[in-house]
């Protein structure tokens, strides 16, 4: 799902972007903003910090460090520059980009646009040595830039946003706690092992595919306004929280690769998921159980594909979309990895049934209120293609009153597990623990929300509503296994 709306830790993407700064010839494209601006920022220490936000995110400790040493391309604070050094030069090939290269154009793409790109020249102005005027040299031979290992897999989670497949994870690994809290020998580890790394291939199926149909349908290059985590979060720097995963935008992968990958996910899943139905069978003596999951992991697929692909974007659907999420990522995820990994087939409507089913209830809700806080910095561009989601429909104003809905219901479905599922140690957890730190946490969400709703400042609360959800899945997963 897209980030989890396919919004994720997919804007590592941007340390590519500045691979090649200044390695480059010069573009035909001037900058249209007065080079007086740059000035002002220069002697501004908030532009000159945004700046440095925008630097460290995207491009400092990948490829190009913060002093001469770090770093697998230049320095880009000395007076070496073999392609032109100047602040226009570094406007046109940020802007532009270098055909052939790992240098990609950005466009217009920063969350504040060109003021943002001043910015980013601002900061690297200010940090710089006094140079002598830059002189232009070409050199004709072609510049192969060697991309190293840890390059390729941090541009493999900026493709495929694996990051946030951690919402699919927690619930499964919750049920897996779940059983073997109650008692011994109810699940099977190696149908656990199967249905993680099935569910993971379809979620990055789903990610991928989300990426495709937005890219083609226009919904991720309308968006100027979408939020990275930047240096604002240590555990996810440089994470792409809303607006797309800007992938294809970046170069970082052609469209056509995407939606090839993005198969490829889905072979890996149908293979997975063949295993687990036939581990079910061995495991319980009948296909019940196998029947079932089945079932569940085929809707749960759909809606992957379906969230963002016409004719039905459930994206779009004035709530449909959200519902999904919470059903997919919640109540039919938990109950579908019960089918999947029991070793005792589970009949329909049996108390265990039911208590799958609830289990999901919390962790659906606030895996949904992942989705929906990040759709407040798209709203206007949303809105401008047809992606009528909630906020769209509602507002940010009215919107803020489903976020806490969530919560609230949230809190009101663990007072109902603590009360008809759990006993003893894990309900006292549940009551004196778990529930007094998801209101805690509630409220310092909501407050954020309620404030800051209309300002870029709500960042801090969408990385938090992230960092709730680890938090509570942890806690979750550690008092249902009944670990003392």
């Amino acid at each position: 799902m897209r980030g989890i709306q396919r919004k994720g830790l997919s804007s590592l993407a941007g340390i590519l972007f500045c691979s090649t700064l200044l390695l480059s010839a010069c573009s035909e494209t001037e900058p249209d903003v007065s080079m007086s601006l740059l000035e002002v920022y220069m002697t501004d220490q908030s532009a000159i910090e945004r700046g440095y936000s925008i630097f460290v995110g995207s491009c400092a400790n990948y490829c190009h460090g913060d002093e001469p040493e770090q770093g697998e391309d230049v320095n880009l604070f000395d007076c070496q520059s073999s392609y032109g050094g100047s602040s226009e030069d570094i406007f046109r090939i940020v802007t532009t980009g270098i055909p052939g290269t790992r240098m990609v154009g950005f466009g217009n793409n920063f969350p504040e646009g060109q003021n943002d790109l001043w910015k980013l020249i601002a900061y690297i102005r200010t940090q710089q040595s006094d140079c002598p005027p830059a002189v232009t040299e070409v050199i004709d031979e072609e510049v192969n830039i060697k991309i190293n290992w840890v390059t390729k897999i941090i541009k493999g989670v900026a493709i495929t946003r694996i990051g946030f497949a951690s919402a699919s994870l927690f619930p499964v690994f919750s049920v897996g706690c779940y059983y073997a809290g109650i008692g011994d020998s109810l699940f099977s580890p190696i149908s656990l092992t199967l249905t993680t790394f099935g569910i993971l291939f379809f979620h990055l199926f789903s990610n991928l595919y989300n990426d495709y149909f937005d890219v083609t349908h226009g919904t991720d290059e309308a968006n100027t306004e979408y939020f990275n985590a930047g240096m604002d979060s240590t555990i996810l720097q440089g994470a792409q929280l809303s607006g797309g995963s800007r992938a294809v935008e970046l170069g970082l992968i052609s469209l056509k690769g995407t939606k090839s990958l993005a198969n490829i996910m889905f072979i890996l899943g149908l293979a997975t998921a063949a295993g687990i139905l036939y581990m079910s069978f061995l495991n319980t003596g009948s296909t019940s159980n196998a029947y079932y999951a089945a079932i569940i992991a085929l809707v749960g697929v759909l809606v992957g594909y379906f969230y963002t692909a016409k004719p039905v974007r459930l994206s779009s659907r004035y709530g449909l979309g959200e519902l999904s999420i919470f059903l997919s990522f919640g109540p039919l995820l938990t109950l579908g990895t019960g089918f999947a990994i029991a070793n005792e087939t589970i009949q329909l409507y049996s108390n265990e049934f039911y208590n799958l089913l609830i289990l999901g209830i919390p962790i659906g809700l606030l895996t949904t209120n992942i989705l929906f806080i990040n759709q407040f910095p798209d709203h206007a561009s949303d809105k401008k293609v047809g992606k009528n989601h909630l906020v769209v429909l509602l507002g940010k104003k009215v919107s803020r009153w489903i976020y806490a809905l969530n919560l609230i219901l949230a809190i009101g479905s663990l007072y109902f597990i603590a009360e008809n599922i759990l006993t003893g140690t894990k309900q006292m957890l549940f009551y004196f623990m778990l529930i007094p730190i998801t209101m805690f946490y509630s409220y310092f969400l909501l407050s954020g929300l309620f404030k800051y709703y209309k300002s870029r400042k709500l960042i801090k609360y969408n990385i938090h509503t992230i960092y709730f959800h680890m938090l509570f899945s942890f806690i979750y997963m550690i008092i249902l296994a009944n670990f003392q």
